[in-house]
């Protein structure tokens, strides 16, 4: 029997992505789509990385930070002249450095920066002490990698580049396979860019789409870097046409919604000369006492959504500001039975510690005033009672005597000449 494989390469930006399109492509609610080729880029680096001559074994992120853990701390005698800065950096509980090398040596990599050209550039333009020794931990790292027979995810990306550009190497995942799609692809790294081009090379189609709409520059100016680089892949193939690359039409939606979002930003004056449409259900506006009704009735319309057989990933929230909504959509939704994941996580002002070591900065730029300093006082995580010459000094406690003084910040009267002023007050009382 004849294996029969898809001749489409579909990559798809999410997991999510793959599944609705695998479901889109069931005959039914139920069955088995086999020989397709629809994947996310990581899943086809595993495919492809399956052909691969190399013995050498991919390291996780953690095995890395473990690695470059162990290097840091103890280097081979070649390389233990490192600076004083790195090495202060570097003691053991500050597993940052870790994690910002890693990141950093990453970043070098998808821009196709290896250690030695790293270390050529570094040399060629007289760097500075900071970066020469960034440099040599950069090569330090690769080559404990390979010392290990080791690699990266980056460095695996690299052998299927090589693997593909040299046509040595038939990988059996593309057996079949005459055309590239990749839809609604954003923010590539060069090396991703790199391995799209080589692939394109041995096809004989290929087709990329972005989310980009140019008649809103404005608000897809994050995606213009994309745009020019899909662009200029033209200049390099003949098997790619860029005319088709955008997929964002303006204003599809049918109803009131275009109306509204055409004019909801002009003035009073501007609406005067605008004909009103009637309703006509494509819109509702909905009245809720408080935020917590508001999320209420919006998990409600979800819930019953969900229930028509609708999927969760056709419908959409979008909150004015997450700071306010987030702990609120959380509880709610949670009670609602509905799917919910911030991939964000919480904002870091929400912290008590964070607004805490943010109140001294609001203490220098109110000039002192009263209000801030009791309230930083006041926090949880600043240490009281104090103890003075007699007696505990209470937060509370405290709080009174500085309303007593009569402080109000800086600017009216300085701290310390208020409260000696306040003190010869109590002096005199004593005397009395």
């Amino acid at each position: 029997m004849e294996r029969q494989f898809s001749p489409v390469l579909h990559i798809l930006p999410t997991g999510l992505r793959v599944d609705i399109e695998l479901r889109r492509q069931l005959p039914g609610r139920s069955g088995a789509l086999l020989g397709h080729k629809i994947l996310t880029f990581p899943q086809l680096i595993d495919a492809l990385s399956k052909d691969l001559p190399t013995k050498a074994k991919l390291l996780p992120h953690l095995g890395q930070s473990l690695l470059l853990r162990e290097y840091l701390a103890n280097p081979p005698k070649a390389d233990r002249k490192r600076s004083s800065y790195f090495r202060s950096i570097s003691e053991p509980g500050r597993p940052g450095l870790s994690r910002t090398l890693l990141k950093f040596f990453g970043e070098l990599k998808q821009a196709l920066i290896w250690p030695d050209e790293f270390t050529r550039i570094i040399q060629s333009g007289n760097g500075t002490d900071k970066q020469q020794e960034l440099a040599k931990l950069y090569q330090g790292y690769n080559k404990e990698l390979e010392k290990g027979g080791l690699i990266d995810e980056f460095d695996q990306q690299r052998l299927i580049l090589e693997a593909l550009r040299s046509s040595d190497i038939k990988f059996s995942f593309l057996e079949g396979v005459k055309e590239l799609r990749m839809d609604d692809i954003y923010n590539p790294s060069r090396l991703q860019f790199e391995i799209v081009l080589a692939l394109t090379e041995s096809l004989e189609n290929a087709r990329v789409t972005i989310p980009y709409n140019p008649q809103r520059q404005d608000a897809f100016r994050f995606l213009e870097e994309t745009v020019w680089m899909f662009e200029r892949l033209g200049e390099r193939t003949q098997k790619f046409d860029p005319v088709d690359m955008f997929t964002i039409t303006p204003e599809q939606s049918g109803g009131l919604l275009p109306h509204i979002l055409a004019n909801i930003f002009k003035s009073p004056e501007e609406l005067a000369h605008i004909k009103p449409l009637p309703p006509d259900g494509s819109v509702k506006v909905i009245s809720a006492q408080g935020l917590y009704r508001e999320v209420e009735e919006i998990g409600r319309k979800i819930r019953r959504l969900l229930d028509q057989g609708v999927s969760p990933e056709q419908i959409g929230v979008v909150f004015r500001d997450l700071s306010e909504y987030g702990r609120i959509v959380e509880d709610v939704f949670n009670r609602f039975g509905l799917p919910l994941y911030f991939r964000r996580g919480s904002p870091l002002n929400s912290s008590p510690l964070i607004k805490t070591i943010l109140t001294m900065i609001e203490i220098i730029r109110s000039q002192y005033a009263r209000d801030m300093v009791l309230k930083f006082l006041n926090s949880n995580y600043i240490r009281l009672p104090w103890k003075g010459a007699h007696e505990e000094l209470s937060a509370g406690g405290l709080e009174a005597i500085v309303l007593e003084s009569g402080m109000i910040d800086a600017n009216s009267l300085p701290w310390e000449e208020c409260l000696a002023r306040y003190r010869k007050r109590l002096e005199r009382k004593l005397k009395e």
